[in-house]
């Protein structure tokens, strides 16, 4: 069976080889890396080529919720215009 350099490296770093150790935590390290590399793209624009990112999901429902509370304040408005019209 083939045995992956990570794999390799955690046995020996087990097995108690100091410079293994190293070796392992700084591989394991750079995975980590990656993953919060990864992670990181999903925030933003998710590769442009599919959905929207979480941060881009987030600033359309505040641009949507923005424009509900402005479409209620210009009928308020309105309202208060009609009724001044009234007296």
């Amino acid at each position: 069976m083939e045995m992956h350099i990570q794999d390799l490296f955690e046995k020996k770093a087990r097995a108690g080889d100091g410079l293994f150790a190293i070796a392992y935590s700084l591989v394991d390290l750079a995975e980590s890396q990656k993953a919060t590399a990864r992670a990181l793209t999903k925030l933003g624009m998710n590769d442009a080529g599919t959905p929207m990112g979480a941060i881009e999901t987030l600033a359309y429902e505040i641009k949507k919720a923005g424009q509900s509370v402005a479409e209620e304040i210009e009928s308020v408005g309105t309202s208060i215009n009609a009724a001044s019209d009234k007296d």
